[in-house]
């Protein structure tokens, strides 16, 4: 018995784009209104949950940086940085061979707050997907890899690597 190699992928007809369109840019639209108008979580807004997630991802991270992961002008940039600083979420230091650098850490705080973001989201992502068969699961999160990838270096932006965000 000879196994058949899998028929390779096809064009998508004109309504099947246009439905998969609609269907992604409802997904995006219920996630700008969240992030617009709830606090991520607690005393912590969208902007700064997504930072507090880039510092702790990379490290340290310079304000420039940060703006550039995020796709924010620095003075926005720089404003979020500041209330995760005043709240003891992230410090400002020097950074090691350039006394003029400033780094953005997260603090033992931010760590713990960080934590418990990525649990909340974690759970909630959890109870969508349990609605769906394993295979299902598996395939979703593939494809959203590949198209964070492919849409990424479509539009020359970074951000397309199999990031994690609070969302």
């Amino acid at each position: 018995m000879s196994a058949t190699a899998p028929a390779p992928p096809r064009s998508p007809a004109p309504a099947e784009a246009a439905a998969f369109s609609e269907a992604l840019e409802a997904l995006l639209r219920v996630y700008r209104i969240r992030d617009r108008d709830a606090a991520c979580y607690g005393d912590v807004s969208a902007n700064e949950c997504h930072s507090l997630e880039a510092v702790e991802r990379a490290g340290v991270l310079r304000v420039n940086d940060l703006a550039a992961e995020l796709g924010l002008h620095k003075s926005n940039a720089s404003r979020v940085a500041a209330g995760l600083v005043a709240r003891g979420y992230l410090s400002r230091g020097e950074e090691a061979g350039d006394a003029r650098a400033v780094g953005l850490r997260t603090t033992p705080a931010g760590r713990r707050l960080h934590r418990a973001l990525r649990a909340r989201v974690d759970a909630g992502h959890a109870a969508l997907l349990g609605r769906y068969p394993p295979a299902v699961r598996r395939g979703v999160v593939a494809m959203l890899e590949a198209l964070a990838t492919q849409t990424a270096e479509r539009f020359g932006v970074a951000g397309g690597e199999g990031r994690r965000s609070c969302s």
